[in-house]
């Protein structure tokens, strides 16, 4: 996986984690998840 892909879904998961509203927030666990996924 590139550096720049890499950086773009880390921006987006971050973007997701402070929607205003708490019911599209993804859950710690989905974050971990996905994080894990990309090393």
């Amino acid at each position: 996986m590139n550096k720049e892909y890499q950086i773009v879904s880390v921006l987006k998961i971050a973007l997701a984690c402070v929607n205003a509203s708490p019911e599209r927030r993804p859950s710690m666990r989905n974050v971990s998840d996905t994080l894990e996924r990309m090393v």
